[in-house]
């Protein structure tokens, strides 16, 4: 059991690094993405990881049950946001529009309809700056997913084999207590943040963000850290699921626009999202019931792999046709 004095002591030295940070650490947009930030890095160790015992095992099941799917939805929509944001054209759209026709109308457009940042002129390369993180983050927890999935194979070849799992309710209790507890925001995140960036702009600090965050990790470079004139673009949305990319380009609207979040309690209500949301406890409910109907202890790889890794990584590509 860890010592009670070195949780406090990591809890404490993480509060005064979120306390030195600039202003741009402490907008909700940004501190939002600091929990997809911590699944991104959680699903980067899975895939460097070597799980050969129950303990191990244990470990990584706990770890992604961690993840409630409502704060994960929020931040997801929050770090496409943040990608989306890095789109000049877009943002000198925003721009024009606000000094032809003042704040009042572009904040009123904003709030009274999601698709509205999504048809302003230049607004183009936004939508594939949110459909690319999409593609891609989906992407990476599914191939780890796989991984997982497989090894519930290979776990039957090791002494694991012969382990029995606990009493189905048991295990899905503590994995319920470990969702309730949450992760802890990822070391890679509040180093990134502990860094005054003085005098920047709204997107040259999140530029700097997904630079530091991307190399911590060893996740780029990739098409949905680029700057927008690099995206691959021509991907296109679901029409049933174009509302989650709207929330990503509405957001990183306000994350250019509203730097003060003047207009905080409007940005909490795009960042959820309904869709994402309900896609997410949908895995949750399977992994779950797959965690429950095991008999053997290996059987929990691919209940990982497919339920906490693949399902999840499905909900986030759902939008990209």
């Amino acid at each position: 059991m860890r010592p009670m004095w070195t949780s406090f002591s990591k809890a404490v030295s993480a509060f005064i690094i979120l306390a030195a940070a600039p202003a741009f650490a402490e907008e909700p947009i940004v501190k939002a993405a600091g929990s997809f930030v911590t699944f991104q890095e959680d699903v980067a160790n899975l895939e460097k990881s070597q799980v050969k015992t129950g303990k191990q095992l244990d470990a990584a099941l706990d770890r992604m049950a961690g993840h409630s799917p409502k704060t994960l939805a929020k931040g997801y929509i929050s770090f496409g946001a943040l990608n989306a944001a890095q789109s000049e054209g877009f943002n000198s759209s925003l721009e024009k529009v606000r000094k032809n026709y003042g704040d009042e109308r572009l904040f009123t457009g904003l709030k009274s309809d999601m698709n509205y940042a999504s048809r302003l002129p230049g607004s183009g390369d936004a939508v594939q700056a949110a459909l690319n993180t999409a593609l891609v983050e989906g992407a990476k927890a599914t191939a780890v997913g796989e991984k997982f999935e497989q090894s519930a194979y290979s776990l039957q070849k090791l002494p694991m084999k012969t382990e029995r799992a606990p009493v189905g309710s048991v295990r899905v209790a503590q994995l319920k207590a470990a969702q309730q507890k949450g992760r802890p925001v990822s070391s890679s995140f509040l180093a990134a943040m502990s860094a005054p960036a003085v005098g920047d702009s709204q997107t040259e600090q999140g530029s700097r963000l997904l630079q530091q965050i991307s190399q911590a990790l060893k996740i780029g470079p990739s098409s949905a850290y680029a700057s927008s004139s690099n995206l691959t673009g021509g991907l296109k949305y679901k029409a049933q699921n174009r509302e989650t990319i709207d929330r990503m380009v509405t957001l990183a609207a306000y994350q250019e626009l509203d730097p003060g979040a003047k207009f905080s309690s409007e940005q909490e209500d795009v960042m959820l999202d309904p869709k994402t949301e309900g896609c997410l406890e949908w895995s949750k409910l399977q992994l779950n019931q797959c965690v429950s109907a095991s008999r053997f202890k290996y059987e929990h790889a691919f209940c990982l792999g497919r339920h906490a890794l693949k399902d999840v990584g499905a909900c986030m590509k759902n939008p990209v046709q």
